[in-house]
């Protein structure tokens, strides 16, 4: 459980760390703000961070089908990692393994292509 938490908080900081890097900076104008997620006050401390991950494809949002929550305070979890990481880097997979790799993502599950490309990627 250990590791995995460290792998987590390592794959996020690289995360945050690329972001930084292709020049996605915070450009607080409450006066014209613009909400990327209706639960993301345009007064919330990451609301520049969560629009330009909104903005690069990384992250669609916490409610499928609407998207249209980003849910700051939730824990992210495996699945949703996965697919930040795997859009942050190739986008939206187009190609995957569809024998499971994992024992407990299905092949129907919405984040199935995400771990299945990891596996790929060896992340």
């Amino acid at each position: 459980m250990i590791k995995s938490k460290f792998f987590l908080i390592f794959v996020f900081s690289l995360l945050i760390w690329w972001i930084v890097i292709n020049g996605f900076e915070a450009k607080a104008d409450v006066g014209n703000c613009s909400q990327p997620f209706i639960d993301v006050p345009c007064d919330h401390w990451a609301i520049n961070y969560i629009s330009a991950v909104k903005d690069a494809g990384i992250t669609k949002g916490c409610n499928p089908p609407q998207n249209d929550r980003f849910c700051p305070e939730d824990v992210v979890t495996r699945a949703q990692m996965a697919a930040f990481i795997i859009r942050a880097i190739e986008g939206e997979p187009t190609s995957y393994n569809a024998n499971p790799y994992f024992a407990d993502v299905s092949p129907t599950h919405w984040a199935f292509k995400y771990g299945e490309l990891s596996i790929i990627l060896c992340l």
